[in-house]
């Protein structure tokens, strides 16, 4: 091979290894560059800080938004070219030998210890972060940072917690186990007040209640196993044991544990000493039913009031309600209080939540049943359930006494309109006799036919003022009654009549023809002044009750004078009816009705008259 040969070939030679290693330095680049990129992204997408730095001159060339945040500044490209010892040196101040020591431990030769590092944010206030490790290489360093602020004040509240955990066991009457179902082995968390679990030789369970107890043990523990159990949901066994040679009562109750480890969850179980609870609980409800007793002997209904709802109410105070014990139990108050009353109960309550008794008060309660009972209610604060906002509601139905004393009220009334009508018909009587007499005076030989009808009407007025006795009701027809009394006046003058058919009523038959018939005078006498006299007699329906009428197309009268009416005394002037219609009111008014007029001057009159239909006796005078 020739010289040239050989030339070209050691060419092609040293051209192939030009471009392999070009080649190779082009890879070595893209993944140099690769690496990088992925190194940045993880130093992005870390939970912490990272800080790198030039190996030879200190400064940071890299971190992460994590790293900027920390340190209080707004991007991570504001920490590149500025050094370590200058984050940690306070403003004002020149880099000190925390700084250089923590620089160069950052170097191959020895590693960085860990620990908390006071840096200092551009703003001027310190950030107490931990440094956590270091990476470092032939020509670069990162530094990881670490904000333990929050981990150093959890750890802080966790001690204290347990602290303080730790010490309500001790102080609290209470054991405190936990038994680790895995391996059925039991162990004290804590116990200020006994030395052992009960069940031992030590605190011996009553054999009654030993097998009980066993069970419930080894049933919390399957529980665990099985993880079937609900964590929220404790088992509880109360039993009886001997401590100290004494009796007592024992309440324990089992927990399954929330746990994150493998395996099934510990069992935690409390232990505490209910002997007193359970004692002032019996002495609770024999005082309760000795107040239920004496409550029940005096007809007063009971009831604890707390929270403005019932509690602890007896069967007096259930039936005054309309209702059961249990069914009243836990229900708000003022369910039971009418709305008229609502305004003072609901006083009544403020003065109690005050401390303050609530005087007796007399109050409208609304039964279940929705019929309204009528109470007499008093009220004082006591405690209950620790409620010191409660108070002993004691309330008395007084329904019947009520309504004796709106009888005797309404007698009372009635008497007096009574002996109002008396001394009415005694002034009318001693009137008509006045009259009669002087007339008889004046001519005794011929007495006026009008001088003996006024006569004969004060004789039957004194007939009906002696005449206290009752008097059976009977159906009197008043159509037949009116048309009696028109029959012999038909032919005495032109007037028409109308008297409708069927006009009955309930009453003494003598008094209401007497009443009818001082109605009926009155009109005949208003309408013979009537050019065209007219006089109907009928009835109209109000409000579902029969109502009978007497209307004329006499002169009238006006509607200011209408009270004076009934009166004989004060008789409107262009009236001469006064002691016919006092007489016909007060045979109505015996009657349990009502008489009334209407009129207008110049168109006549009405008087409306109303006659209860009701069975009974009927008591004139």
């Amino acid at each position: 091979m020739g010289l040239v040969e050989i030339t070209f070939a050691a060419v092609v030679v040293l051209a192939g290894a030009l471009v392999l290693a070009t080649f190779a330095l082009v890879s070595a680049r893209r993944s140099k560059n690769r690496i990088s990129q992925e190194t940045r992204f993880l130093q992005e997408e870390l939970p912490y800080g990272s800080l790198t730095t030039d190996r030879e001159t200190g400064r940071i060339t890299a971190a992460n938004r994590e790293a900027a945040r920390l340190l209080g500044f707004t991007t991570a490209a504001d920490l590149e070219s500025r050094t370590l010892p200058e984050l940690l040196t306070p403003p004002g101040e020149s880099p000190g030998e925390a700084g250089e020591n923590t620089v160069k431990s950052a170097s191959p030769e020895g590693p960085v210890p860990e620990g908390p590092n006071t840096f200092y944010r551009p703003d001027g206030t310190p950030a107490r972060l931990f440094v956590s490790g270091v990476l470092s290489g032939s020509e670069a360093a990162t530094v990881f940072l670490a904000d333990d602020a929050e981990r150093f004040a959890a750890e802080a509240a966790l001690l204290d917690l347990e602290d303080r955990y730790r010490t309500v066991l001790s102080l609290a009457p209470a054991v405190v186990y936990t038994t680790d179902p895995a391996t059925g082995q039991t162990t004290l968390d804590a116990s200020g007040w006994l030395d052992t679990l009960p069940g031992g030789p030590e605190i011996p369970v009553y054999p009654e209640d030993a097998e009980d107890l066993d069970a419930f043990r080894k049933r919390a523990v399957r529980l665990a196993t099985e993880g079937t159990e609900n964590p929220e949901k404790p088992q509880v066994i109360e039993y009886r044991a001997t401590l100290g040679g004494r009796a007592v009562r024992l309440r324990e109750e089992a927990r399954v544990l929330v746990s994150g480890k493998e395996g099934p969850p510990p069992v935690r179980g409390f232990v505490t000493d209910v002997t007193g609870l359970r004692a002032a609980e019996d002495r609770y409800r024999e005082a309760l039913d000795i107040n239920r007793a004496i409550s029940y002997a005096s007809g007063l209904g009971v009831a604890v009031r707390s929270r403005n709802r019932l509690f602890e109410i007896n069967t007096i105070g259930a039936d005054i309600l309309g209702t059961t014990p249990e069914k009243v139990s836990g229900r708000v108050y003022f369910d039971f209080v009418h709305p008229d009353s609502e305004r003072a109960a609901r006083a009544g309550v403020r003065r109690t939540d005050r401390g303050d008794e609530e005087p007796r008060t007399r109050m409208l309660f609304r039964r279940d049943d929705g019929r309204e009972v009528a109470v007499e209610a008093l009220a004082t604060p006591v405690r209950y359930a620790d409620d010191g906002a409660a108070a002993l509601l004691l309330f008395e139905d007084i329904t019947a006494r009520e309504q004796d004393r709106l009888q005797q009220r309404l007698a009372a009334e009635d008497l007096e309109r009574r002996n109002s009508g008396l001394e009415q018909l005694v002034r009318s009587a001693a009137g008509d006799l006045a009259v009669a007499l002087r007339a008889l005076e004046s001519d005794p030989e011929t007495p006026s036919e009008a001088s003996l009808t006024r006569m004969n009407r004060a004789v039957e007025d004194l007939s009906s003022l002696a005449s206290l006795t009752e008097t059976a009701m009977q159906t009197v027809d008043l159509s037949e009654i009116s048309r009696s009394y028109f029959g012999p006046r038909s032919g005495r003058r032109d007037v028409e009549v109308i008297v409708a058919g069927g006009l009955t009523a309930e009453g003494d038959r003598s008094s209401l023809v007497r009443a009818t018939e001082e109605l009926l005078d009155n009109a005949w006498r208003a309408a013979r002044r009537s050019p065209r006299p007219r006089i109907v007699v009928g009835r109209v329906e109000q409000a579902g009750e029969p109502v009978f009428f007497v209307r004329d197309n006499g002169r009238g009268f006006d509607m200011a004078d209408a009270g004076r009416l009934f009166d004989p005394r004060r008789a409107p002037d262009n009236s001469d009816g006064g002691p016919r219609l006092s007489s016909a009111a007060r045979i109505i008014e015996r009657h349990g009705g009502q008489l009334w007029a209407e009129s207008e001057p110049g168109k006549g009159a009405t008087f409306y008259f109303t006659v209860p239909s009701a069975s009974g006796r009927y008591a004139p005078g």
